[in-house]
Parts: structure tokens; sequence; C-alpha cells
């Protein structure tokens, strides 16, 4: 079985909120994200202290005029079956479903 791996670049909004990924290695979206969360996946674990974190450092980043703000890799996994594609967090999700959180607040 071949396995491939595709780079790319998102924004949190397009992600979490257009279902897409902004640009693929050849500068196209990738529509139609549907994120899973695999059973292998420890539980959410952050507490106020890590959240509150990620917001000054998004706060500290805005002041200092950067245009953009990395908030760290994602990685996913590509499963395809019968019915769709998903798309499971293998590694950044405890900062995703933090900003799902965020978003839904």
């Amino acid at each position: 079985m071949s396995t491939a791996l595709q780079l790319a670049i998102t924004k949190i909004g397009d992600l979490l909120l257009g279902n897409k990924i902004s640009q693929d290695a050849e500068g196209k979206a990738i529509n139609d994200i549907n994120l899973v969360i695999p059973p292998y996946q420890r539980p959410y674990k952050w507490t106020a202290k890590n959240v509150i974190q990620l917001l000054d450092d998004i706060i500290y980043s805005k002041n200092e005029n950067k245009e953009t703000y990395r908030v760290g890799t994602l990685i996913l996994h590509q499963e395809r079956n019968e019915e769709k594609t998903v798309y499971n967090i293998v590694d950044g999700q405890q900062r995703i479903i933090t900003f799902s959180l965020l978003l839904k607040a």
C-alpha cells in the first residue's frame, strides 16, 4: 500500500468555518474537509491556563503587528470509505478543539 504525504497550509477560519484547507502545494483549496477525532486519541485535557496562554500569544502577536500567527502543525490522516472522505486528527487535537469552543462561544 502506498502512502502519500501532502503538505498544505490553512487558516483556522477556513478550516473550522469553511470546512476547507486554504492552500495545497499547488496553491489550490481542498474543500469538504470533514474533521474527525479518532477513537485512539486521548481525551481533551487543556485547562483554562492552556487556553489563556494561547489567547495571550495571539494578542501579543497582534500587538506586535504580525500579519500572521502560526498556531502550530496540524496532522490529518485522510481516510476514505464508501460513504465519504474524513480527515482524522492525528496531531493538533487540543488546539483545534479549543478554537472550535472559542468560535462556538
